[in-house]
């Protein structure tokens, strides 16, 4: 996966844009995301990623795990930035 940030110096009066790169198997595990949760599209999958971290009120979201039990899931130390 590859992540490329276009700021607004690079395209003069255009948004900075975020460009996402899928490959290695990360785009086939997009697209099984995309059908299991019966997402119209790829935009609509990121926009809900987005609207769950941004709701979450620490770094940390909790799901059920199809067990009856709860599950909590956060970034592991490698890609957090250290305070």
């Amino acid at each position: 996966m590859a992540v490329r940030v276009l700021s607004q110096d690079d395209q003069p009066g255009k948004d900075t844009e975020l460009h996402l790169i899928l490959d290695n198997g990360d785009y086939e595990v997009f697209q099984i995301i995309k059908d299991k949760w019966g997402f119209k599209d790829e935009e609509s999958l990121v926009r809900f990623a987005l609207a769950v971290l941004i709701k979450a009120e620490t770094n940390s979201v909790e799901i059920e795990n199809g067990q009856g039990g709860k599950t909590t899931l956060r970034p592991t130390a490698e890609i957090i930035v250290k305070a």
